[in-house]
């Protein structure tokens, strides 16, 4: 039986030979040209093979493709996301979102309006060539038995992270580039509008950042968190009135109006910080983002400043759990922070606080008996006025403090249903408030983990 000929469409493989001769996004200040990658250096060897062997050498033909294949593997197998189109369109459309380009950076800074008819117009022109070029990817031919555009070819490691607001705008601005319905100019204007809204780098991959200081100096980087808690504050039952005054302040500081700082305090397990990752949740498509900051951490607030008071989304410099002990002295820079410094805080960013405590640092009985003042501290009283008044410095303050048992149990109804637990209320309710009294709580945090408890020994 004669073998099937796995020698590839000479017209079909040159149609993509110009596109990879630098016509297209020629790199700028001594970067690498767009497809001066390892994959791109693989794909330019198959086709040259493809368009200069012969019959006879068509085994290095197919070695080549393989080479290939194994390069794209790497990348689909370890994607965290699904792509669009086929795996070669949607590699080459991720690396496009990524590359350094000038219309992207000026995109990311100003509405499209705002742009030059200059820029935009050889912007056009590249994006017309791109899109040909995608296209052409589609009717790449291939060697059998691979299949490349089969659904099950490749399975990306897909995880919650692919369901945010920023990965699901990904995914709908590259089916707008694959969709030939959709006209060039108008396609331009939504690329604009994209990187606008979600930014490049590490602004377009995540909404919550950690300030990771430096071991050997005062610098340090903002370094994303790709899984958040998927908490919303519908989850966050019997606080609704407490915290409104908060969403009004985050309301109005996306709103470009004035907005304070935020001091949230009170017992333990009332559902603080989980507010504040709720409030994320909730309104990061308006372009809310947060970066958590540490206590220690905040002698980088200017370093931090520098890397996101020119940005247009809203930051939110979030302080878990925040208290300072008596000797202490890093409240002060905190104080600085609040009000104080030369430097104003940019329109751009509040910062909110959690704690356990109202006065945050902590005092002793010594800190109010005169005699130790006298000993230790001329003007004692002004030491201990000082203290007190950091708290004053935040704008809003919001306590939270422990349920009643009305709205303990409601809290309790709230997560068993999410867990689909369909025990009778009564039952629920006297199991609730055994675990309530074992651990001499009634919160948000002790409804939760009793919840989780039961779930695990609770067959519907």
């Amino acid at each position: 039986m004669k073998k099937a000929s796995t020698t590839p469409k000479i017209k079909e493989v040159q149609a993509l030979k110009p596109f990879l001769n630098g016509i297209l996004f020629k790199a700028q200040d001594g970067k690498k040209d767009f497809f001066e990658d390892d994959l791109g250096q693989k794909l330019k060897q198959w086709i040259q093979l493809t368009l200069t062997a012969s019959l006879k050498k068509a085994q290095m033909v197919e070695a080549s493709f393989e080479n290939l294949v194994k390069a794209i593997t790497q990348y689909a197998e370890l994607a965290h996301h699904e792509y669009v189109g086929n795996v070669f369109q949607d590699y080459w459309m991720e690396k496009f979102l990524n590359y350094p380009n000038l219309f992207h950076d000026k995109a990311e800074k100003v509405k499209f309006a705002s742009m030059g008819d200059v820029l935009k117009n050889r912007y056009l022109q590249e994006i017309k060539l791109f899109r040909e070029f995608l296209w052409q990817l589609d009717k790449m031919p291939h060697h059998p038995p691979i299949d490349l555009w089969s659904p099950k070819a490749f399975r990306p490691l897909v995880d919650e992270s692919a369901n945010s607001f920023l990965a699901q705008s990904r995914m709908e601005i590259k089916k707008q580039i694959l969709d030939k319905a959709i006209a060039i100019d108008v396609l331009v204007k939504s690329i604009a509008d994209y990187f606008f809204r979600c930014g490049q780098g590490k602004f377009a991959r995540f909404t919550a950042f950690r300030w990771h200081s430096s071991a050997s100096g005062p610098y340090g980087e903002l370094v994303g968190i790709a899984r958040l808690d998927p908490i919303g504050l519908n989850d966050l039952v019997g606080y609704e009135e407490i915290r409104q005054p908060l969403l009004d302040n985050i309301q109005a500081f996306l709103d470009g109006k004035s907005a304070n700082n935020v001091l949230i305090y009170g017992d333990r397990g009332t559902g603080k910080s989980s507010t504040v990752k709720a409030l994320l949740n909730e309104y990061a498509s308006q372009g809310l983002r947060l970066i958590e900051v540490s206590v220690q951490a905040l002698k980088s607030y200017f370093d931090i400043l520098k890397e996101i008071a020119p940005r247009h989304e809203k930051f939110i410099l979030f302080i878990d759990d925040m208290s300072f002990e008596e000797n202490e002295t890093s409240y002060k820079e905190l104080k600085g922070i609040l009000e104080g410094s030369l430097e104003s805080k940019p329109t751009n960013v509040i910062l909110i606080a959690t704690s356990n405590r109202r006065h945050l640092i902590r005092e002793t009985f010594q800190d109010h008996q005169e005699g130790h003042q006298q000993e230790s501290d001329i003007h004692g009283e002004d030491t201990v006025q000082e203290k007190l008044s950091l708290a004053d410095r935040f704008g809003l303050v919001i306590s939270f403090y422990a349920a009643n048992q009305e709205t303990y149990l409601r809290i309790v109804e709230k997560w068993a249903k999410k867990e689909t637990i369909a025990m009778p209320l009564p039952e629920l309710h006297r199991l609730a408030l055994q675990w309530a009294l074992r651990y001499n709580q009634r919160s948000g945090r002790t409804a939760r983990q009793f919840i989780l408890n039961l779930k695990s020994s609770w067959h519907s």
